[in-house]
């Protein structure tokens, strides 16, 4: 499921997790963790209420049986709510960027029941469905399959991905966005689970290098934009995995945070403000559009 957002990108330092106004910011915690205690919390902190009752019980069965919990290290980007929201709903639209970069030869594709299936091209397939789509929150659950040269026959599991976001806006109208993720990955094979929890910390590094690169992508497609318009509304066009509408919508995306980046290049510094919350994205209305 990480995998399915992952791309190497450097990343300079934003403020730590969750700003508030007027908040002194610092470096970011440098590594994940699996500790009993957060992962209780993590569970308790999913917004069950919100969730289809056969959801609920998918996603149920998945954290109780975990064989595997990681919480990544926050992060922080310099992104528009809006633009961050978009990409994280239309991950095929971040994978067919790299494929136009030539960078991966994963498929991500989505399918008629609003889900995505998936491809590595190196023995995983997945189903991936969002689950719950909020501005502060998205679950997406997970099932797949391995099929590797070492294996004699495929390794099934389910996963579930939680990702809580919140928004700052400073004084001279920069916005920035926050995220912590949770990862839940449950094996179906009772011997492939146990090696999967002693191998915990291998694969939590994994994903959290995946999370990492990919969230500091998702900021450099937020600064392109901004600063090289002409370049990203170009890229968009050789868009061919998604469909018109979502295309024509992250080139509206692209224009407004070139027209941000010019206001800021404008912009005195003596007429600062001091920071504020950003304002969060409106949930999406069945049939609308993000603005």
């Amino acid at each position: 499921m990480v995998a399915a957002w992952g791309l190497a990108a450097d990343q300079e330092a934003f403020p730590a997790r969750y700003p508030q106004a007027g908040q002194t910011v610092g470096p970011e915690p440098s590594r994940g963790t699996s500790d009993r205690d957060i992962r209780r919390a993590a569970i308790e902190q999913i917004p069950w209420e919100q969730l289809s009752p056969q959801s609920r019980e998918r996603v149920l069965e998945v954290v109780n049986r975990a064989a595997l919990f990681r919480r990544m290290p926050s992060r922080v980007i310099e992104c528009e709510p809006d633009f961050y929201q978009f990409l994280i709903e239309n991950p095929n639209l971040v994978v067919g960027v790299w494929q136009v970069l030539g960078v991966t030869k994963m498929r991500l594709e989505q399918r008629g029941d609003g889900g995505y299936l998936m491809d590595d091209a190196a023995g995983t397939t997945a189903h991936l469905q969002y689950v719950l789509r909020s501005p502060n929150c998205h679950v997406v659950y997970g099932e797949g399959q391995y099929s590797g040269p070492f294996m004699l026959r495929p390794v099934q599991g389910r996963c579930v991905v939680v990702l809580n976001s919140a928004y700052i806006r400073e004084g001279e109208g920069r916005a920035y966005v926050s995220a912590e993720l949770d990862l839940f990955v449950q094996i179906d094979r009772a011997g492939l689970e146990l090696l999967t929890k002693a191998m915990n910390p291998f694969f939590g590094a994994m994903a959290e290098n995946n999370y990492r690169q990919t969230f500091a992508f998702l900021g450099s497609l937020y600064r392109t934009a901004a600063v090289r318009n002409t370049a990203m509304r170009h890229l968009a066009g050789q868009l061919t995995n998604v469909s018109p509408a979502v295309r024509e919508q992250f080139v509206r995306l692209i224009a407004d945070a070139a027209e941000r980046g010019s206001e800021e290049q404008g912009r005195d510094p003596e007429n600062e403000r001091q920071p504020e919350i950003a304002e969060t994205p409106a949930p999406e209305e069945s049939g609308s559009k993000l603005r």
